[in-house]
């Protein structure tokens, strides 16, 4: 995403409908289908890091983003694990994270099944 099209998200994401509705069933799953309540969660595509509130409820929260102007953003909002890196090679050990999220990102990358296969080997 561009810089200009993130500062935009960032602005709107707290109280925009889309983001708000998106929180709220990012929260429902992690509270029907977390049984620790301090998971190790990977959000893949971060992006302005909008899902941060609801994920740190419920565990370490990381950021990936291919962008480190989003991450940037993400460091300004208080997110310590930034991890600049795409799907496709994930720099971490296998089976580091309990929940791995992944919110309008699969459709952008061209070796999606590569990236699931990523998605599935740092999965615990």
């Amino acid at each position: 995403m561009q810089p200009r099209e993130l500062d935009k998200q960032a602005a709107i994401e707290e109280h925009h409908w889309w983001f708000r509705a998106r929180r709220r069933l990012l929260k429902s799953g992690f509270k029907f289908s977390l049984k620790r309540t301090q998971a190790e969660i990977l959000e893949i595509g971060a992006a302005s890091g909008g899902n941060y509130s609801v994920c740190r409820q419920f565990g370490n929260y990381h950021a990936l983003d291919l962008s480190t102007y989003a991450l940037d953003i993400c460091r300004r909002k208080g997110i310590v694990n930034r991890i600049h890196s795409d799907a496709c090679s994930i720099p971490r050990d296998a089976k580091s994270f309990d929940v791995v999220v992944a919110f309008d990102i699969l459709e952008h990358i061209e070796e999606d099944q590569k990236a699931l296969e990523e998605i599935f080997r740092v999965l615990k």
